[in-house]
C-alpha cells in the first residue's frame, strides 16, 4: 500500500469517527423528570411599590390560544414547570405548565378562554372588544417536542423554534455563538442569535438552591417591534440573559422576553420578576455570589451525578460495529507503516 492509499485510509478513519452519533440531551433528561422555576412575591418589595401607588407583578404573560390573545399579570407567585412526558425515539415529548396567583387577565375578542377553576373567579368586566377578569389563580399548559440530537424545539405542527432553554449540552451540542435562538414570539420577527457564551466564576443563588461555579452565561440579541391586540411591543436592544449550571447543563435562571420552549406553546411575551431575588440582591450583596431578578430554579426530581451508558436507537450506528471498524482501520494503518519500514 503506497502513501496515497495510506492517506485515504486515514481520511476514512477520521470520517467514521466524526460520524459517530452523539446524544445532545443531558443524561438526566428522562421521561418523568420535571424542572420547576419560580418568580416569587416578596412582601417588603411588593409593599414598597404599593405605597407608591404602583402594583408590581411577578409575572406578565401574553399568549395566543386558538386565535384569542390573552394578557395575564400576577401579583402573587408565578411558577413555570417543564415535564418530560415521554420518549418518542428521536424526540422527547414535553409539557409546559404555567401557574399564576392573584391574577388579572385581559382577553381580546368575543371568545373567552377559561384558564381558572370556577371557584377562582373574583370578578368579570366587559370592556370595548375585551374582557377583564380577576382570579385567585390561573393555569395554562401545552405540549411540544425537543429533538434529542441537537436540543431543537418543535411545536405540534412541526415548526422549529431554536435551541431549548432547559439545558446547555456541555459536551455534544452546546448553545453556541451565532446560533439562532427564539427571542420574539411573533410571526415575522421571531429569530435572534446567541452573541455570548462565557463560563463565569460565580455562585448563582435561587430561593431553593446554590449553584456553584462554573456557571455558563449565555446572552442573545434581537430587536424590532410588532403590533398586537395588546398594543405595539418593542424589542429594540432587548437581550435574553440565561445562566446554566456548569456541571449538569441545566438552566438555572435568567431574563427572556420569550424562549423556544414558550414560543412553541403560543406564549408570545413574558416578563418574570422574582421579588425574592431582587430583595436578596439589594440587601445581601457578596462578592462571587449572584441573585437574579428573573425566573429562577425552584425544584426538580432529576437525578444528578449518576453516570449512565447511552443506548442508541436501531436507526443509529451500533457502537460495537463502529469501534470494530475503527480498530480494523488502525490495524491496517499500522500494517502499512510496518511494510514501508521493511
Amino acid at each position: 500500500m503506497n502513501s496515497k492509499n495510506l492517506k485515504l485510509l486515514m481520511i476514512l478513519l477520521i470520517v467514521i469517527i466524526a460520524a459517530h452519533p452523539v446524544k445532545a440531551m443531558p443524561y438526566w433528561a428522562k421521561p418523568g423528570v420535571y424542572v420547576k422555576y419560580a418568580a416569587l412575591r416578596h412582601e417588603e418589595i411588593a409593599q414598597k411599590y404599593a405605597s407608591a401607588g404602583a402594583s408590581f407583578s411577578t409575572g406578565d404573560v401574553v399568549l395566543e390560544v386558538n386565535g384569542t390573545y390573552i394578557q395575564m399579570s400576577a401579583l402573587g407567585d408565578t411558577y413555570l414547570t417543564f415535564t418530560i412526558m415521554g420518549d418518542e425515539g428521536d424526540y422527547l415529548l414535553m409539557k409546559l405548565s404555567l401557574e399564576m396567583f392573584n391574577v388579572t387577565i385581559k382577553q381580546f375578542g368575543d371568545r373567552t378562554v377559561v384558564l381558572w377553576p370556577e371557584s377562582a373567579l373574583i370578578s368579570k368586566k366587559n370592556l370595548n372588544n375585551e374582557t377583564l377578569f380577576n382570579v385567585t389563580e390561573a393555569r395554562y399548559s401545552c405540549t411540544y417536542k425537543i429533538r434529542k440530537e441537537d436540543g431543537m424545539v418543535f411545536d405540534t405542527a412541526g415548526t422549529n423554534y431554536g435551541h431549548t432553554i432547559l439545558w446547555d449540552d456541555l459536551g455534544n451540542a452546546p448553545i453556541a455563538v451565532d446560533q439562532p435562538f427564539q427571542l420574539v414570539g411573533f410571526a415575522g420577527n421571531s429569530v435572534s442569535k446567541v452573541v455570548n457564551v462565557t463560563p463565569l466564576d460565580v455562585t448563582v443563588i435561587t430561593k431553593t438552591s446554590n449553584f456553584t461555579k462554573p456557571v455558563i452565561y449565555v446572552r442573545t440579541a434581537g430587536g424590532g417591534s410588532v403590533k398586537t391586540p395588546v398594543g405595539e411591543v418593542s424589542f429594540s436592544g432587548t437581550d435574553a440573559i440565561l445562566y446554566f449550571d456548569g456541571s449538569t447543563g441545566m438552566f438555572v435562571t435568567g431574563f427572556f422576553p420569550t424562549a423556544p420552549d414558550l414560543a412553541a406553546c403560543g406564549v408570545k411575551l413574558v416578563y418574570f420578576m422574582d421579588q425574592w431575588g431582587m430583595y436578596m440582591s439589594r440587601n445581601h450583596k457578596e462578592e462571587g455570589k449572584f441573585y437574579t431578578y428573573g425566573i429562577g430554579f425552584y425544584d426538580t426530581n432529576a437525578e444528578f451525578g449518576v453516570a449512565e451508558t447511552v443506548q442508541f436507537s436501531k436507526s443509529e450506528t451500533d457502537t460495537r460495529y463502529l469501534y470494530a471498524a475503527v480498530a480494523l482501520l488502525l490495524v491496517l494503518a499500522l500494517f502499512v507503516v510496518w511494510r514501508k519500514r521493511r
